[in-house]
């Protein structure tokens, strides 16, 4: 994007293009390394496209959208907070979407690891929050 390259420089500019309410990322705790890549360049991301940096990438989010995370490979590192169920065309269309990557030789255990647990997916909302060493202070006050 405009001369730079990276993932933070492209995710940066989709964020301010599009500016989602709700971002869904693969779990921080997942086996894959792509997947957790993945999910630290977005949240970081997220930080930058608030921010002044790459004005050429567009004017900055003001509202940070919410992040969820979604388990592919493994258990989440603390229990998922929303359950959802879809319907079987919605089932059919997420197995679909996984099939698509059939070059992966293992994506038929994954498959029917998503077969078995049926049209019930769980999500985990992560608390994003930027620094605020203030919050901390009540911590050590009764250090001074």
């Amino acid at each position: 994007m405009d001369g730079a390259s990276g993932l933070q420089n492209a995710y940066s500019h989709v964020l301010r293009e599009v500016r989602p309410t709700r971002v869904f990322l693969p779990t921080i705790s997942d086996l894959h390394p792509d997947h957790r890549i993945t999910n630290i360049e977005m949240q970081i991301s997220l930080f930058h496209a608030q921010g002044k940096i790459w004005p050429e990438l567009g004017e900055p989010i003001v509202d940070i959208p919410l992040v969820y995370e979604y388990a592919t490979y493994c258990d989440f590192p603390e229990a998922p907070t929303l359950r959802i169920e879809a319907t079987e065309e919605m089932l059919k269309r997420k197995l679909d979407g996984i099939i698509a990557y059939e070059s992966q030789e293992q994506i038929d255990v994954l498959v029917e690891v998503q077969r078995q647990a049926g049209t019930v997916e769980y999500i985990r909302e992560v608390q994003f929050n930027f620094l605020t060493p203030r919050k901390y202070e009540a911590l050590f006050a009764e250090s001074r």
